[in-house]
């Protein structure tokens, strides 16, 4: 995201409402300012009219009540930041505004910066939880620099969105391309070096591409909790294995790994719609039954036949009883280093995205831990790894792993010291994945 200095100022302009979008001058991000209070808008425009992303400068258009704002929405139907003021012709008119995007215009690319001078009117939690917004400023506290980080990152946001969702449009016509590709360059050996070159670097930028959208899928603070500790391996620039974490709104935190079927391109898109629809659903508050079917309910929509997500979803209450499903996944283990191996949360229900929700199991085991307890996570990739003669690493040495170092800062680099040992050479054939959560922490 570029910032001050970088915008041309050709290419930011004011609109009000009544303004006609032909003026608007070549590619530009829209942003809507929806406030009563003049001022509100004037300081808005001083502070982001020198905003620039990817070459494009800003439009600022300006609405003074939630019906000036529907009647520009629907004008307007590519902007792409709002920031919205809640009390204005009447005490909620900036909710039932965001009801209306969400809902009537079926827009959910659009990014809500919900802004008030009156928070007991709208308190956070309940906003958060009910209504699907992107952030959740007090213009008390909203200093000119951090809404201009804010609207940076949400413009961020809406670019990143908009990319998946032309991905998401021709994903099976893409993987049907590739398959065929491939097919006929192992049946067509009167290829030339040029076409093989050609076809090298076009698999070249789909990695690239698929690195650069997977960036916003394992961001650094939403996985940067204090008990959590986590490794990922790819064996390709694109990891098909995911992890993610977030705490909700009443203190559970949740934290899931994944298992794209594959690796590469079709794998790692699959890890974006996940990865948003995982922090929202728990963002509002959702249990681990809800989240899970979600999820599952999307990916078997949108995923191609024989794509789907194998996982393990743990769910960890205030007071620390755990409640684990698992999907597809090797098993889990809670152990502690007095004890060992004490639990295992074995896999007992289909992979997600194979079948509708109404025909998984939620088979959902419910552990009660104690101080000192810690749980171990991890993708098939690291059991399921080969040496030489072909042998698997396996649950025993991981479990042995487990006892002499698991309470030590150092134990993953022990474990994958373990496993490049014992591959001896052999390549690394899938993606290893594994976190660590300990219970009971402080």
């Amino acid at each position: 995201m570029s910032g001050v200095g970088e915008s041309n100022p050709e290419q930011t302009l004011i609109l009000r409402e009544d303004e006609h979008p032909r003026e608007v001058p070549g590619e530009v991000w829209k942003i809507l300012i929806v406030d009563d209070d003049d001022e509100v808008h004037h300081v808005t425009r001083l502070v982001l009219a020198d905003l620039c992303h990817g070459g494009r400068g800003v439009c600022l258009m300006s609405a003074y009540s939630g019906q000036e704002a529907r009647h520009l929405l629907h004008a307007h139907r590519d902007v792409s930041v709002i920031l919205l003021d809640v009390v204005m012709e009447s005490e909620e008119a900036g909710l039932h505004l965001i009801r209306h995007i969400r809902e009537e215009l079926n827009n959910s690319s659009v990014r809500i910066i919900l802004r008030t001078g009156q928070p007991g009117q709208a308190p956070e939690r309940r906003i958060i939880i009910e209504y699907d917004i992107n952030d959740y400023r007090e213009k008390t506290e909203l200093s000119a620099q951090k809404l201009f980080t804010s609207v940076a990152a949400s413009v961020r946001a809406f670019e990143t969105i908009q990319q998946l969702q032309a991905i998401n449009s021709n994903l099976e016509e893409m993987v049907a391309a590739r398959t065929q590709d491939l097919r006929l360059a192992c049946q067509d050996l009167r290829r030339t070096a040029e076409e093989l070159q050609a076809h090298r670097d076009r698999l070249q930028y789909e990695q690239e591409l698929a690195k650069a959208l997977l960036a916003n899928v394992h961001e650094a603070e939403r996985l940067d909790f204090p008990n959590l500790r986590y490794r990922l391996w790819p064996v390709d620039v694109a990891n098909g294995d995911l992890i993610l974490a977030a705490r909700a709104p009443d203190g559970r935190q949740l934290i899931m790994i994944g298992d794209f079927t594959g690796h590469g391109l079709p794998a790692a898109i699959g890890a974006l719609p996940v990865a948003d629809l995982f922090h929202r659903e728990v963002g509002r508050g959702c249990n681990i039954r809800s989240l899970i079917s979600s999820i599952n309910d999307e990916l078997h929509r949108k995923l191609p036949r024989g794509l789907f997500l194998a996982a393990c979803v743990i769910e960890v209450g205030t007071d620390q009883i755990v409640h684990a499903w698992n999907g597809g996944v090797p098993a889990a283990f809670v152990y502690s280093a007095d004890a060992g191996v004490r639990e295992r949360i074995t896999s007992s229900d289909l992979p997600l995205g194979v079948v509708p929700s109404g025909e998984l199991a939620f088979d959902i085991q419910h552990l009660s831990t104690r101080r000192g307890d810690r749980l171990f996570i991890y993708s098939d990739g690291l059991v399921e790894a080969r040496n030489p003669e072909g042998e698997m690493f396996g649950e025993k040495r991981l479990e042995h792993c487990l006892r002499e170092h698991g309470a030590s800062e150092t134990f993953f680099e022990r474990v994958r010291e373990q496993v490049e040992a014992f591959l001896a050479g052999n390549p690394q054939a899938d993606d290893i994945t594994m976190a660590e959560l300990v219970l009971h922490a402080t």
